[in-house]
């Protein structure tokens, strides 16, 4: 990884593989041969190839091809979601064929013990709890999907680090708090991000644009055909260049402009080398995702303070399912551990969703799990209305 190569590749037409390899092949990847490599895909939660919410096995196999071309001793690592089997989503995804046909490993990154490492300089986390496996490895590629987010607009390379976070710390994440004093008006979630970078920053990121996702991304959205794979060993630049090709200003996300800042670059496209120069021609629009949930869904209000993407993805899943069945009845729905700041006691009827929603409040219709499943909420709804 060097932030001093400003080189961004864009690759765009064929297929997810040959675009990958050919956007490898332009970049100065030498130095890898018997390096330990761990290629990090979006892999956190069980869905199949195309449906834009987890990496193209094909971008996978690419990406692990080329490394192994160059001599890497390559293994594919995930930390899924809360609740969810890596075994399953590895196979649901299609990388598990990928791993399988070329007999490298497939690794749980949740599975044996958590490391702490310190973040110097960081603004609301002065250290982190990351899989113990990550110190295994010389090399870190993180081969992200192209989609937008509900908490960070975009979920690209930088946010795809998160899944090297050990179990509950990706929780963690989503309840900080800090003042005003200390955020200065941002998030918290994007300030964890940020420091984040500051302790583990990939090697190489290859942004997959096959299939992404618009709307209410991370899982939740619709998938859009796209058509393109981004390469860089600048991830920052990737990113930066990939939120601008999906219709966004860069310098107007925040976790982009912060990780940019603390690493002394700026969020200004022009310090870039990108291939092919005319690349602002392949720019698409993407639908953002809405600011809040109840805006697509009238008459739901969802309470929401301090919840994970897992929790969050959960409700999306359950009213795109279920809202018509609802018949237009008024549902108030509270999720994220932050509810109980502005509401202990809730009224009969309204949906408690998720282990830290329950947490300090009481009455209401309860669903524990961390987080539940869509199907569960139904089934209690259904059964308190019986």
């Amino acid at each position: 990884m060097s932030l001093k190569d400003n080189l961004v590749v864009v690759e765009q037409g064929g297929d997810g593989y040959r675009m990958t390899i050919n956007g490898l092949i332009k970049l100065n990847l030498t130095g890898l041969k018997g390096s330990k490599v761990l290629v990090k895909p979006n892999c956190g939660r069980p869905f199949p190839p195309g449906s834009g919410v987890v990496t193209a096995p094909s971008v996978v196999a690419g990406v692990v091809d080329y490394l192994r071309d160059l001599g890497a001793k390559v293994t594919i690592g995930e930390s899924c979601i809360m609740g969810v089997n890596a075994k399953e989503a590895f196979q649901k995804s299609g990388i598990a064929e990928v791993a399988n046909e070329r007999k490298i490993p497939l690794l749980d990154l949740d599975e044996g013990g958590g490391e702490v490492i310190s973040i110097e300089g960081g603004t609301v986390l002065s250290q982190v709890r990351v899989s113990s496996k990550l110190k295994e490895y010389d090399f870190v590629v993180t081969v992200p999907v192209m989609k937008t987010h509900m908490h960070t607009v975009v979920s690209l390379g930088l946010k795809n680090m998160k899944g090297v976070l050990w179990r509950r710390e990706k929780v963690r994440f989503h309840q900080l708090k800090a003042p005003h004093s200390v955020t200065r008006g941002y998030k918290e979630l994007d300030l964890a991000i940020a420091d984040l970078s500051k302790a583990i920053m990939p090697g190489l990121s290859v942004i997959d644009g096959t299939i992404g996702m618009e709307g209410l991304g991370p899982s939740a959205g619709m998938p859009k055909k796209v058509g393109m794979v981004i390469c860089s060993i600048n991830p920052i630049a990737a990113d930066l260049i990939a939120a601008y090709l999906m219709g966004f200003d860069p310098p107007k996300i925040p976790h982009l402009r912060l990780i940019a800042e603390g690493h002394g670059l700026s969020a200004d496209l022009q310090q870039f080398r990108v291939n092919p120069l005319r690349y602002e021609e392949l720019r698409k629009t993407f639908v953002p995702p809405p600011e809040k949930i109840s805006f697509t869904f009238p008459g739901v209000r969802v309470m929401e303070r301090q919840a994970c993407s897992a929790c969050l993805s959960t409700v999306l899943v359950f009213l795109k399912r279920h809202y018509d069945q609802l018949k237009s009845k008024p549902l108030c729905i509270f999720v994220g551990r932050g509810v109980k700041d502005f509401a202990r006691d809730l009224s009969e009827g309204a949906l408690c969703i998720g282990n830290c929603a329950l947490e300090g409040t009481q009455g209401g219709i309860r669903i524990s799990g961390c987080p539940p499943v869509a199907s569960q909420i139904w089934e209690a709804l259904m059964k308190e209305t019986a």
